[in-house]
């Protein structure tokens, strides 16, 4: 493969929901735009998952979350909320964090946990704290 050519269906799908992002953002702010470029990605991601283990490298896989971690939370700033969520509560936790908690407790139930580790690392490096108790995972915002 060329340099320039994704290494995967689901690379090949982060690179156009980025695109499609920064082009909505930079057409007079369009969030709407870009909140749907980043919901196709969480689908593909999802598809792919749903193959298994062996449809997508663990790094496209990576990348696709990245993208959506950087974009969603660093550019849109979906996901602020304060003090303990349990993850479920989608109207409570924003749309953004609940879909990574749930890519998480997918990649854990196939025991992806290579995978689900770098999840819950990287909503750490944002500030947030995920706890897998008896009850449910449980995130809080660090202040």
């Amino acid at each position: 493969a060329e340099a320039d050519e994704p290494a995967s269906a689901l690379d090949a799908a982060a690179a156009d929901a980025v695109r499609r992002f920064e082009a909505a953002m930079d057409d007079d702010l369009n969030t709407a735009g870009a909140l749907a470029a980043l919901f196709d990605l969480a689908r593909s991601s999802n598809r792919a998952l749903a193959r298994g283990p062996d449809a997508e490298p663990v790094e496209a896989l990576e990348r696709a979350l990245s993208a959506m971690t950087r974009l969603g939370t660093g550019v849109l700033g979906v996901v602020e909320e304060e003090g303990p969520v349990p993850r479920g509560e989608a109207a409570d936790a924003g749309p953004l964090l609940d879909l990574l908690l749930e890519v998480r407790r997918r990649l854990r139930a196939d025991r992806r946990f290579e995978l689900a580790d770098f999840v819950r690392d990287s909503l750490a490096d944002l500030g947030y704290e995920v706890q897998d108790t008896p009850e449910g995972t449980v995130v809080r915002r660090r202040r």
